[in-house]
Formats: structure tokens, C-alpha cells, sequence
């Protein structure tokens, strides 16, 4: 039986030899639309044979690569962008790969057009990928049979001009791969090699497509709506609003809000049929990408007009406690919230986080479509016990029991039990604040991920009830 397009696999993937490709340092990436030609440009400068198409399918599924011709370059040909099949997936190789070895150059390829809007669309998707390496560029545009010296001028200008890049390689189907690695490699010769390319899955996830109809579209107006409609109330709520904790408490109540639309718009668009069919994953990822996205930058821009006001404080004690401190033997970070400066590495509180924190004074709840503020008196009953700092919380010393009969590895405390001096400790405090915020507001997926694992699963029952 002959196998799809889609179905066929490549033998050879960039993370079988991960090893042997971090020491190069002439590795060249391709990355471009689907069915722009990068796998063909990869068989013109390595000499191969690898599947091509143009039916807007991705046949390269994972991340393939060969050496080139000439000059050892090693060339790697990413899945392409706006792909409609394993989307999670695409993403996720992409940027593993990306942070993972170092790279000399980075070529889009573009195929060519009569339009510049054509080369600006696909050149800006891809440069919100990558804009902080453009010294590192180079485009090449495939497919440019009929074009003429006075267009590639024009082209070069655009490129150069608006977008600041200068390297620009023009292909057809008789290009010769020994000439293009000559290109190639006088213009790689320029460059200086990037060890980690940082990238956010939330950048790579605008290159995701909408694969819905007309009535999908209503559909995500409606959310969107709701979503601004509730802005605008919490905007006026913090306009209003003189105590910076309520203000604080404002912000936490929309997050909380836009996180549960999100989810509701997901099972939305999970139980509504395309066609009479039921939607499959991609579908479903792709369109709550888009969603997200959209409602992404207002909810940002919401984040940082009182960012200022919504730091970590704390309301029962000084400053000192108000740090996170590394350990200098196990390099493990606490954020310590009681005690003197004695400490021991991996003691915890028995102390429930939600009474630390003012904002928690104010109940802000978002109901039929009005913003409900509450103040609430939390008395702070914080008593010191004998048994206060633990290693163990008594539920994970029963769980520990209960593994021990089943012949499975115990809990172990994090720590590594020395003692220490607080004040002695090295503080990591804006460290960790960084960190969290690029987890949080920039790469944050863990939603799309349990929609995947479900869909995963209810396909797994599915089949297993339909066996005989």
C-alpha cells in the first residue's frame, strides 16, 4: 500500500545526534512556511533526496539535517511554520532545538512573489521569532524563475531598508548546490556564532493558522467580547480604586477570569461540531492559540500599568524575610516567610501562603458581568509550635508509608539539611522574579498541554471500547 505524504518519516533527526551537531559551529537552519522549499534548498546544498511537497502538508515532521557540499556546514531544515497537523508538537521541537545548539546563520525562505505585502507578511512572522538576531539573517527566495535584475534590486531594497537585512540569495530549480554553499559560506564567514538562541513558544505560536469556518469565527467574537467587556469594568474598578492592595487584588480577580474564559472558550470550541464532525486536536490548539493571542497584548498591557503595585509584599515582617536566598551546598532557592536567621536547608512552615499578602483584605469576584469587591478582616494567627518547621508534611509521611508497601521510591524533602544564616545567604530575589514573569506571561502553555493529554486519553478509551 503507497504511504501519504504525511504519513512518511525521515530516518535521520537532528536530536539522534544532538551531540555531534553542538560542536559544530557552522550550523545553518532553514525556517519558512510550508511549502516555501526549504527541504528542496536542504537537497541542494547537501546533495540529497529528501520528500518535498506543496499541498500544504509538512512533510518534514521532526527536525532533519545533512552536511552541505561544500565546507562543512551542517544544514537543519525546521518543520515548517503555519503547519495544520501536530502543531504542539512543531512548537515544541522548534524551540528544544533552537536552545539547545548553537547556531551561525539563520535563513528564511521565502518563495518568490509579485507583491511586496507577500514578503513582508511572511518576513515579520518570522522575525517575531527572531528579531534580536538579525545580524545573523539571510533570506533566500525560492522559486524566482521569471524574476528580473531591476525586481531583485527592488527586493533587496525592501529587505535592506525597511527590515535591516542585507543578505539576500535568489533560487531557482537549476540552481547549483555547489554555488549556493559558496554563497552560502562567504556570507556565514561574516558571522559570529549564537551559542542559545532564546525564543517564546508564545512568538512561535502567531505562526499557528485558524483551521475553522464562519461559524467558529462567531463564535471566538463572542469570547472576545466578554474578554473586553471585563476589562473595561476591572479598569474602571482600579481607577477607582485609592488602596494599591485593592488594586492588586483587582489585577489577581482578572487574571483569575481570563484564565477561566480561556478554559471556557476551550470546552467551547471541543463539543462544537465542524460539518458534523467532531473537531480533532489541531483544530482545537490552533484555534485556542489564536484566541489567546488575541487577548494576549490587552491583558498585558492591563499587567503592566499596575505592575508596579502588584510586587511581591509582604505585611507581617521585614524586608529581610521578603527575598529568595540560595543555599550555598545544594544551590536550592527558599523564599522564607517566618523564623530567626537560624535556618536549616529544607525545614518548611506549616503556614498557608494565602494569609501572607494585604490584597487578600479584598474579596473581588467577576459575576454577571459586574465586578463584586468585598473587604474581609484576616486576623493573623501565626503561633509558634514545636512542631512548626517540617520536612515533611504529615500527609506525605502517611504517602510515604503507603509507597514503602508498594515497593515504590518515598518522598524525599528537598534540602539538604545543613545549617544556615539568612542574612549570610546569597540573595536571588530579582533572579527568580525575572524567571517567573517569562514563565508566566510569555511561555506559559500548561493549558493546551491538558487538552492535548485529554484528547489523548478519551481517544485511548474510545478505541479500547470499540475492540471486540
Amino acid at each position: 500500500m503507497k504511504t501519504s505524504l504525511s504519513q512518511k518519516r525521515f530516518t535521520i533527526h537532528i536530536f539522534d545526534y544532538l551531540d555531534e551537531i553542538k560542536k559544530s559551529e557552522n550550523n545553518i537552519v532553514l525556517f519558512g512556511s510550508v511549502g516555501n522549499g526549504k527541504t528542496y534548498i536542504l537537497n541542494k546544498l547537501c546533495g540529497k533526496s529528501y520528500l518535498t511537497a506543496d499541498d500544504g502538508y509538512s512533510c518534514t515532521r521532526n527536525i532533519q539535517y545533512d552536511f552541505s557540499l561544500k565546507y562543512d556546514m551542517v544544514i537543519i531544515d525546521f518543520p515548517g511554520l503555519n503547519a495544520v497537523q501536530d502543531i504542539l508538537g512543531h512548537i515544541k521541537t522548534q524551540k528544544t532545538a533552537l536552545s539547545t545548539i548553537p547556531i551561525r546563520m539563520i535563513c528564511f525562505i521565502i518563495k518568490y512573489s509579485i507583491r511586496n505585502d507577500d514578503f513582508e507578511r511572511e518576513l515579520g512572522q518570522m522575525l517575531h521569532i527572531f528579531d534580536k538576531y538579525t545580524n545573523n539573517i539571510t533570506i533566500i527566495i525560492s522559486k524566482s524563475e521569471d524574476i528580473t535584475n531591476k525586481r531583485k534590486e527592488e527586493i533587496e531594497f525592501l529587505f535592506k531598508n525597511k527590515f535591516g537585512i542585507g543578505n539576500v540569495i535568489f533560487t531557482t530549480l537549476k540552481t547549483n548546490g555547489y554555488d549556493l554553499c559558496e554563497q552560502l559560506n562567504n556570507l556565514k564567514n561574516k558571522m559570529n556564532n549564537i551559542k542559545q538562541i532564546i525564543v517564546k513558544t508564545r512568538d512561535l505560536a502567531k505562526t499557528v493558522p485558524s483551521l475553522y469556518n464562519k461559524d467558529m469565527a462567531k463564535e471566538k467574537e463572542i469570547f472576545e467580547d466578554k474578554f473586553y467587556d471585563a476589562l473595561d469594568k476591572f479598569k474602571e474598578e482600579i481607577k477607582k480604586a485609592s488602596d494599591p492592595n485593592l488594586k492588586r487584588a483587582l489585577y489577581f480577580a482578572f487574571k483569575d477570569y481570563k484564565d477561566k474564559l480561556l478554559e471556557e472558550y476551550t470546552n467551547t470550541i471541543r463539543n462544537k461540531k465542524i460539518d458534523g464532525k467532531e473537531p480533532d486536536i489541531d483544530s482545537v490548539i490552533s484555534e485556542v492559540l489564536m484566541f489567546d493571542n488575541n487577548i494576549f497584548n490587552e491583558f498585558n498591557e492591563f499587567r503592566k500599568s499596575i505592575e508596579s503595585q502588584i510586587e511581591i509584599e509582604s505585611t507581617s515582617y521585614n524586608k529581610e524575610y521578603n527575598r529568595f536566598k540560595k543555599c550555598p551546598h545544594c544551590g536550592i532557592i527558599w523564599f522564607k516567610i517566618i523564623g530567626c536567621n537560624e535556618v536549616v536547608c529544607g525545614n518548611r512552615t506549616t503556614i498557608e501562603d494565602k494569609i501572607i499578602g494585604k490584597y487578600k483584605e479584598y474579596d473581588v469576584r467577576y459575576e454577571n458581568n459586574k465586578v463584586i469587591i468585598s473587604s474581609k478582616t484576616i486576623r493573623n494567627k501565626i503561633k509558634r509550635k514545636g512542631d512548626e518547621f517540617i520536612s515533611l508534611t504529615e500527609e506525605e509521611k502517611i504517602e510515604n508509608l503507603k509507597r514503602e508497601k508498594e515497593g515504590k521510591i518515598a518522598i524525599k524533602p528537598l534540602g539538604c539539611g545543613r545549617k544556615l544564616n539568612w542574612k549570610k545567604m546569597e540573595d536571588c530575589t530579582e533572579e527568580v522574579i525575572s524567571k517567573l514573569k517569562e514563565i508566566c506571561i510569555d511561555d506559559y502553555y500548561s493549558s493546551l498541554l491538558d487538552i492535548s493529554e485529554n484528547f489523548n486519553q478519551e481517544a485511548t478509551i474510545s478505541t479500547s471500547q470499540s475492540l471486540p
